[in-house]
């Protein structure tokens, strides 16, 4: 399991949490994120996820969801490795419809440390 670790100018990082992404805050179209590489692991409402910290293009930090064996999951292990602590790198990502809300789905992938 990551261990999310305060950076040295966010003295509490391990305890202070960003909001999460929601559909609602993409506008239309493709929109850029930046994964910081901050990472941790919860059980959430659809199961076990891994939360990764994003930044948007307006530099607004959030937190991602991300279910472990997702498309977003698989597309993220495919392009940038198991180790999740290593992603980092910028992403695009869209709302999508689901069944019963509107979600973010990741699109494509680039990253430095990407094995491709």
């Amino acid at each position: 399991m990551a261990k999310r670790q305060p950076a040295r100018s966010e003295p509490d990082k391990a305890t202070t949490y960003n909001p999460f992404l929601k559909a609602e805050h993409l506008t239309r179209g493709l929109n850029k994120l930046t994964l910081t590489g901050w990472t941790r692991r919860m059980n959430g409402k659809y199961g076990p996820q891994i939360i990764v910290e994003v930044t948007d293009e307006k530099e607004k930090t959030f937190d991602f969801a991300i279910g472990i064996g997702s498309p977003n999951h698989r597309i993220l292990f495919k392009t940038m490795g198991n180790d999740e602590t290593r992603w980092k790198g910028q992403i695009s990502v869209e709302a999508q419809r689901g069944k019963n809300a509107p979600f973010v789905a990741i699109v494509e992938t680039s990253s430095e440390d990407a094995p491709f």
